[in-house]
């Protein structure tokens, strides 16, 4: 769902509506017979993994109190998203799903390494090395237990190393291009 926000507007209703139909299709039977049990587990899985906020978030709680992640979360996610939507580049595709997955991740703070299989294939097309450091940043959560540190503190030490590295590069361009256009006013 994340890789279809970032398509051109066009792409992504056709995209959204043959996805929506294909998964009414699928589930209406399932819903007509089991009703809302339908969903399964998933409400309690994500209250497990800590998509409450009590253990995703790393970043965003290190600034907001931990109720108003999620929110602010999903405030991030959209404000990237119709960014992106609004902007597509047709030369790179991949480069706007790139953005806002690498994004989920630095928001979400997963701690299981692999969901960032996806961000890996997209910074081998885009080849914007600077992402695997978030889908390095996962592993980081790993140490917590040998070093005596809390889950959450590691995970936002790894995401926050990460998002360093992400950052970078842009903040790089800008002070260039600062330096630039300084020394052609003086000339």
């Amino acid at each position: 769902a994340l890789a279809l926000a970032a398509l051109s507007p066009r792409r992504y209703l056709v995209a959204l509506a043959a996805a929506a139909g294909v998964v009414c299709l699928l589930y209406l039977p399932h819903v007509l017979a089991v009703g809302t049990e339908v969903l399964g587990f998933l409400p309690g899985y994500l209250a497990e993994e800590g998509y409450d906020g009590s253990g995703r978030f790393a970043l965003l709680r290190l600034v907001l109190p931990r109720p108003l992640a999620p929110y602010a979360a999903a405030v991030v996610l959209a404000a990237v998203a119709a960014t992106l939507w609004r902007r597509p580049d047709p030369i790179r595709p991949w480069r706007g799903p790139l953005l806002l997955i690498g994004t989920a991740f630095l928001v979400l703070t997963p701690s299981y390494p692999w969901y960032a299989l996806l961000l890996v294939a997209l910074v081998a097309l885009d080849g914007r090395w600077e992402w695997l450091a978030v889908a390095a940043a996962g592993y980081v959560a790993y140490f917590a237990g040998p070093l005596g540190i809390t889950h959450v503190t590691m995970q936002a030490i790894g995401y926050g190393l990460a998002l360093a590295v992400v950052a970078t590069p842009p903040v790089r361009r800008l002070v260039d291009g600062y330096r630039r256009s300084a020394s052609v006013r003086r000339s």
